[in-house]
């Protein structure tokens, strides 16, 4: 009779070891609760990070910055270029008025020329020269006092017009238009000459004078 009931009483606690046992029984684990803490970091580390309005705008701004100062920097150089060279084309363009007016006074003393004041005519235009034409010049001094005084010549220069041909900073070629009314002992009324002359000009920097290097009949 004991037997039949200790086999229909059922067991107490359900089955598992903590029935067995008699103590008690482990509660069980929520369903994901190992990586519920971590889950919502990898997540938010994933998402898109919003971007920065104040950074895109301070980006723009500083190229825009850069472009402006390299477009002043090279306007200011283009303006430094165009003024230097405006002026050194403007002290050129003044350097050779000084070119023409010195021709036109050599030219005026080669023609200008009478025996009472030989020595200095001759060496009026000896110093306006340069050069070839100077060394010439020198070299005829004693020839040309001679014939002057002998021929009792008296000629007077006078320059009509003169023009610059070309030229650069150290040379100018001008071309002069003279008359010149000489006198002599075969004509003491005197008789007027017409003449062109190209005379080659080249700028002394030692005594920042222009002088005539070459002067010879043209036309």
């Amino acid at each position: 009779m004991q037997r039949v009931m200790a086999t229909r009483l059922p067991r107490s606690g359900g089955s598992g070891r903590g029935a067995r046992s008699g103590g008690p029984a482990r509660p069980a684990r929520a369903a994901g609760s190992r990586s519920s803490g971590r889950r919502p970091e990898s997540a938010r580390a994933r998402l898109p990070k919003k971007p920065d309005p104040f950074r895109r705008e301070r980006t723009t701004w500083l190229a825009v910055s850069v472009v402006l100062t390299l477009l002043l920097l090279a306007s200011m150089g283009f303006a430094g270029w165009w003024g230097y060279d405006w002026y050194e084309q403007r002290q050129v363009r003044e350097s050779h008025k000084t070119a023409v007016a010195a021709a036109r006074q050599t030219v005026v003393d080669f023609f200008s020329i009478s025996g009472d004041s030989v020595d200095r005519d001759v060496e009026q235009v000896i110093q306006g020269a340069t050069g070839t034409f100077k060394e010439e010049y020198e070299a005829g001094r004693a020839e040309l006092r001679t014939a002057v005084k002998e021929n009792k010549v008296k000629s007077e220069g006078k320059v009509l017009r003169a023009g610059l041909v070309s030229g650069d900073s150290d040379s100018a070629t001008v071309l002069v238009a003279a008359d010149a009314n000489v006198r002599n002992a075969n004509s003491p009324k005197g008789r007027k000459v017409h003449y062109r002359v190209q005379v080659e000009m080249s700028y002394d920097k030692k005594s920042e004078r222009w002088l005539v290097a070459d002067l010879k009949f043209v036309g």
